[in-house]
């Protein structure tokens, strides 16, 4: 039995240390893992010297000494099982996947799942209240969420027809900006800028864009 925990307690580590070592598992602590890298390479490195060590023992000291090895096998096999699970640092808390390839995966379904419950949202208030521009506004924030930036100016300019802003402007300019139309977003933060002459933000992006594009 010792024999067998013996095997399973060696198999267990090397587990830990490749796939934490490949990003696969992780302690919870970023750099921190470093530490509990070493730490498991310790404890197999006992495991395996005690391996060694009890079979120059006869049988008495084995049977006298077996019942404690085969305890603290099984306690190693515990606690570095927690470590890398339940008590993870904060750094990756336990979400209840072990590998964090399934973590990754779960995690960006959800945020998927999100994003569409929260257009399919915004697209039902708009076909409810067609002139609210603060929908079309905040659609136009979602979609920017994803990188459609050509998207984003639509809603930003359905809110602007509604009712001008100054975050409706500014935003569309950076979107403009985004997509490479330096001219358009210069255009877009001006008007932002009239809305709101002390704003020194809208200022600034007025005078990097015209000096670094080289715009009139």
């Amino acid at each position: 039995m010792t024999k067998i925990l013996f095997g399973l307690t060696t198999i267990f580590l090397i587990a830990v240390i490749a796939l934490t070592f490949f990003g696969e598992l992780t302690f919870g602590y970023g750099l921190g893992d470093l530490f509990y890298l070493m730490f498991s390479g310790v404890a197999l490195l006992i495991v395996t010297v005690t391996y060694f060590a009890t079979k120059r023992l006869d049988f008495n000291k084995k049977k006298l000494f077996g019942g404690l090895i085969s305890v603290g096998l099984v306690l190693t096999i515990y606690i570095f099982g927690r470590l890398v699970t339940v008590d993870r640092g904060s750094e990756n808390k336990w979400d209840g996947h072990v590998f964090l390839s399934n973590s990754y995966a779960d995690r960006e379904r959800k945020e998927i799942e999100e994003y569409q419950n929260e257009l399919t949202r915004l697209d039902n208030l708009i076909a409810k209240s067609p002139n609210d521009y603060k929908a079309f506004y905040y659609k136009g924030i979602h979609l920017r969420k994803n990188g459609d930036w050509e998207k984003s100016i639509i809603e930003f300019e359905n809110s602007i027809r509604i009712k001008p802003t100054f975050e409706a402007y500014y935003e569309c300019a950076y979107s403009y900006s985004n997509i490479g139309k330096y001219k358009t977003s210069v255009d877009f933060y001006q008007k932002a800028a009239d809305l709101d002459t002390t704003n020194t933000d809208v200022k600034r992006r007025i005078k990097n864009l015209k000096e670094y594009h080289k715009l009139d």
